[in-house]
């Protein structure tokens, strides 16, 4: 009796997992299916494209030796852009990258770990999972997929060592925020060792082993992207909440930002606290509070707080906050804010312009490009350059097509004022007058003025105006 009530049980356990696994396969089809829809639709802008360039006109000697030290992110990005290149990926498929890699970490998320059924449904389709980090192809498509992974191994990272540090060095490689998110996780495995040790008065040759591969890791990483002196790239200050990264648009009143930073900081600490577990707040303070501070203090754009979203995915994964009745509906209505941001942002891309940048390269294409004098404004210009084959700017380094922060590019020394346009007779100006005021009224006393309509767009509203301006000498004829 006792055997035929194990063997139900076993099958009613199967009929359960496979239809848990139906369930979480359509998901990870209709994410597939929408992601794949917008993404065709998506113009790359600059910060896209020129991730492409560094990766197809560097070689690798350059790329560790001279242009991540501007670029300002590690290599690995870069090194996968080159493998997919060297496939035969054209720029027009860029997105495939993202598209994959963020497939697969839906797939890790939605397979493998143990939230609530509900919030598995919801959180694919989430702003930072489903539209700035699948959409838009960027180095931040892998977070979601190395998180997971390591999620996965967390309890067994000691026995399991080799591959969770593998794990970690890809992470540490990959942007210059999951370096220090790696840093921290790798910390706490260097407590743990010690604290072994301290028990057992032996060296786990193993861990000993991957400890010391991560640190010089940790240490290439250093050397090859630490900025130099001459580097030109200075960020710019904006001021970070915790909230934003959860449920606040970027338009709201930074005292509303300061409350429910306040109230989201407040949930975390009491969702821990509940457990009664030192450790675990100790792991979240040293897990979280550096990447923080970076984001706080140091620098952080729009797009980039979408990274404490999925760190606290991941933290909630290895301390088990699916029990947590306070945790699973301030997710819920983190859900449903940010799914309301996922759709207003893909139907800005599908309807209107991302990115003028195709539609500004099929116009120059009109003219003898090759042998005219083209001047780019600045860095926005460079998803132009992606269009064609070499660098049409004749004040940019002839070699290369992405925009070099360094005070060696000839840009740096080159006025962009009309009268010195003028006169150094530039047959086209290329402008994204994003940062800059461009004498309009001057240039169009000697040439000819189009303008190319675009706008990048973050949650619910436009961001950065992306609308170019092109300026073609007078009289200058298109190719018959």
């Amino acid at each position: 009796m006792a055997k035929q009530v194990q063997k139900d049980t076993k099958k009613e356990e199967k009929k359960s997992l496979k239809k848990e696994y139906i369930f979480y396969s359509i998901i990870l089809l209709v994410f597939v299916v929408l992601a794949t829809i917008i993404s065709l639709k998506h113009e790359y802008w600059p910060d896209e494209s020129n991730a492409w360039l560094i990766a197809e006109d560097s070689s690798l000697i350059q790329l560790f030796t001279k242009y991540l030290h501007t670029d300002g992110h590690p290599a690995l990005f870069h090194l996968i852009i080159k493998l997919f290149a060297f496939c035969g990926l054209k720029y027009s498929n860029f997105r495939i990258i993202s598209l994959l890699f963020s497939t697969l970490g839906v797939a890790v998320f939605l397979f493998k770990s143990d939230y609530k059924w509900y919030l598995k449904l919801l959180l694919p389709f989430t702003f930072f999972i489903f539209y700035q980090y699948t959409v838009i192809t960027r180095g931040y498509c892998m977070m979601l997929l190395l998180l997971s992974l390591l999620a996965m191994l967390w309890k067994k990272r000691k026995e399991k060592c080799i591959l969770f540090s593998f794990i970690l060095f890809l992470l540490l490689s990959l942007e210059s925020y999951t370096f220090i998110i790696a840093g921290s996780i790798y910390f706490l495995n260097i407590v743990d060792y010690y604290l072994d040790y301290r028990k057992t008065k032996k060296h786990d040759k193993k861990n000993l082993i991957c400890l010391i591969f991560i640190f010089l890791a940790f240490l290439l990483t250093t050397i090859y992207v630490f900025p130099r002196p001459d580097n030109t790239f200075h960020p710019r200050f904006t001021f970070y909440y915790l909230s934003d990264s959860f449920i606040t648009e970027f338009t709201i009143p930074e005292y509303i930002k300061a409350i429910l930073s306040v109230v989201t900081f407040s949930i975390l600490f009491i969702v821990n606290y509940k457990k009664h577990d030192k450790r675990q707040l100790l792991e979240l303070a040293i897990i979280a509070l550096p990447i923080y501070l970076f984001l706080k203090f140091k620098y952080c754009n729009l797009w980039h707080t979408g990274i404490m979203f999925f760190l606290l995915l991941f933290i909630g994964w290895i301390h088990n906050y699916k029990d947590s009745k306070l945790f699973n509906i301030f997710m819920i209505i983190t859900c449903i804010i940010q799914i309301s941001w996922s759709v207003n942002s893909s139907i800005y891309d599908y309807k209107e312009v991302y990115s003028p940048a195709e539609d500004v390269a099929n116009f120059v294409k009109k003219y003898d490009y090759e042998n005219m004098k083209i001047y780019a404004f600045e860095f926005y210009e460079c998803s132009v350059n992606a269009f064609f084959d070499k660098n049409i700017f004749a004040n940019w380094n002839d070699d290369i097509r992405f925009f070099y922060w360094n005070k060696s590019n000839p840009y740096n020394s080159i006025s962009l004022e009309p009268e010195d346009l003028i006169k150094d007779n530039v047959d086209m100006f290329i402008g994204v007058p994003l940062y800059q005021k461009l004498d309009h009224k001057k240039l169009r006393e000697s040439y000819d003025e189009y303008i190319f309509k675009g706008s990048t767009y973050f949650q619910n509203h436009k961001f950065e105006n992306m609308e170019t301006y092109v300026y073609v000498r007078k009289g200058l004829q298109q190719k018959t």
